[in-house]
């Protein structure tokens, strides 16, 4: 198998993202994912996240790529669905009760939903 046409298939498929869960999941040493570091074909987001070098990065879709548990809301869901436009300063994200936060740091403002807001 040729691990690297994988990978440009793989990059090809997600508009030029790459996590290492997806090469891990494909039966890929993640060893490739340096190679095309170093070679220049991409370039790390952050952990576990890579994107082509010539791709804009979008800080969004790579949260949720990593994070999948979460959810933008507040004023970050306001401008995904154009009510506003207003880029947010920092992006508000909702995440489960019991969440491991320390994970996200203080990129964004994190949200955990209350039992009040269930039972309505």
């Amino acid at each position: 198998m040729d691990f690297k046409n994988e990978l440009y298939k793989q990059i090809d498929k997600n508009n030029g993202i790459l996590t290492t869960a997806e090469v891990t999941r494909l039966g890929i040493p993640r060893m490739y994912i340096q190679t095309l570091v170093k070679d220049g074909v991409l370039q790390t987001v952050e952990r576990g996240v890579y994107c082509r070098s010539d791709c804009f990065v979008d800080e969004m879709y790579c949260l949720q790529t990593k994070y999948k548990r979460t959810i933008f809301s507040h004023d970050t869901a306001l401008f995904l669905h154009n009510y506003t436009d207003r880029n947010p300063l920092q992006y508000s994200l909702t995440v489960p009760s019991g969440y491991n936060t320390k994970v996200l740091g203080n990129k964004v403002i994190m949200y955990t939903p209350s039992k009040k807001t269930f039972l309505q």
